[in-house]
């Protein structure tokens, strides 16, 4: 699994993965956000086929990162798992001291891999 930072190249395909997934729009702090307006990570397989894609909003001021979005194109992949561990070393990079998301209680699978 080998992850990178979106590139201009990838909008039409990010626009696609992210439509596939109910996710053109979402929900943040009481705004619909527009996931790709954000910056984001994309997984891809050894093969360079398209695995997941994780947006997120980095705030230097307040010292945190906000996953936006994270979405695997095969569940137990590694794709979730390996996003994660990316935008972990980008905050503390950035120095962040918090990392965090929303996610709905009636999410169980997403809730099921954060809590892991």
């Amino acid at each position: 699994m080998r992850v990178r930072q979106r590139e201009a190249a990838d909008t039409a395909a990010v626009e696609s993965f992210l439509a596939r997934n109910h996710s053109l729009r979402v929900a943040r702090l009481g705004r619909l956000e527009i996931p790709l307006h954000h910056p984001a990570f994309l997984a891809e397989t050894d093969d360079g086929r398209f695995a997941g894609l994780l947006t997120y909003v980095l705030d230097r001021d307040r010292g945190w990162c906000e996953i936006l979005t994270l979405h695997a194109a095969e569940r137990r992949g590694g794709a979730g798992t390996a996003l994660i561990a990316e935008v972990e070393r980008l905050a503390a990079t950035e120095g962040c001291e918090r990392l965090w998301l929303i996610t709905t209680n009636d999410n169980v699978d997403a809730l099921r891999f954060y809590q892991r």
